[in-house]
């Protein structure tokens, strides 16, 4: 936790790296792909906007998930997944 004059911060990684998921391509244009066959099916899916607005959100049928997101505005992203074991937040580059 670091001060900074009237406030905290916290440098938190919610990363499991056992259990990281493969997110590619990364920055993305129009279609990304979620697992590659290590998404645990049921696990929440979730991709929200810098300010922490809520653009996307499903729940996984499959251990690979292809989202097609050429309809968000270039910008950062973050990818949040929900599998009940774990929670993993990354950083999503749209193009």
């Amino acid at each position: 936790m670091i001060f900074t004059g009237d406030s905290y911060t916290a440098d938190i990684d919610f990363v499991n790296k056992e259990k990281q998921q493969i997110i590619f391509p990364n920055p993305v244009s129009d279609d990304v792909t979620i697992g590659n066959g290590q998404l645990a099916i049921g696990s929440e899916i979730k991709i929200v906007d810098a300010l922490g607005k809520e653009v996307y959100s499903a729940i996984s049928k499959t251990s690979t998930l292809r989202l097609q997101v050429s309809s968000l505005s270039s910008g950062i992203y973050f990818l949040k997944i929900n599998s009940g074991e774990s929670y993993q937040t990354t950083k999503l580059m749209k193009m």
